[in-house]
C-alpha cells in the first residue's frame, strides 16, 4: 500500500488498490471557514479527517485539514471537499479530487508523490489566493 499525497495542484491522480490519498488544505478555523467532506463517489472512501496545526499553536495561527482517501478498488471516485461556514450556505471555495484506480502496479506518474507543502494563503477575504479548482 503506498501513500500518495495531493495538492490542489494535481487533484487528478492515479492509483493502485488499496493505496491511500492524502490531501492537504490550509485551514484558519479563526476566520469561521472550515474544510468538510460534501460528496464521496464511486471507490472512495474517506477513512480520515483532521485539523493540524502548523508550527505553535498562537491564538489566529492556522493549519491544515488533512483528508485520507483510500482507494477501495478499480475504478474511478471523486471526493469533493468544500469550504464554508457551518452556519452560512455559501461555499467559499472547493478542491475536487478525482482518483483513478488500476488494478496494476504503479507507473511512471503513478504511486507515491510526496510534493513540497501546499500553498499557504490566508483566511478568505485576507488577501491570499485560491488554489482549488472551482
Amino acid at each position: 500500500m503506498a501513500e500518495v499525497w495531493v495538492t490542489p495542484q494535481n487533484s487528478e491522480i492515479h492509483v493502485s488498490p488499496g493505496d491511500e490519498v492524502v490531501v492537504r488544505l490550509p485551514q484558519n478555523a479563526t476566520t469561521g471557514y472550515l474544510w468538510s467532506v460534501q460528496r464521496v463517489d464511486g471507490i472512495a472512501e474517506v477513512i480520515g479527517n483532521e485539523y493540524e496545526v502548523s508550527g505553535q499553536p498562537l491564538p489566529g495561527a492556522g493549519g491544515q485539514q488533512v483528508v485520507r482517501i483510500r482507494a477501495a478498488a478499480a475504478g474511478e471516485g471523486l471526493v469533493r471537499l468544500v469550504l464554508k461556514r457551518p452556519w452560512e450556505s455559501a461555499v467559499q471555495d472547493r478542491c475536487d479530487v478525482r482518483i483513478s484506480v488500476g488494478a496494476e502496479e504503479p507507473g511512471p506518474g503513478r504511486g507515491p508523490q510526496r510534493p513540497g507543502p501546499p500553498p499557504t494563503r490566508d483566511g478568505p477575504g485576507e488577501g491570499g489566493t485560491s488554489a482549488h479548482h472551482r
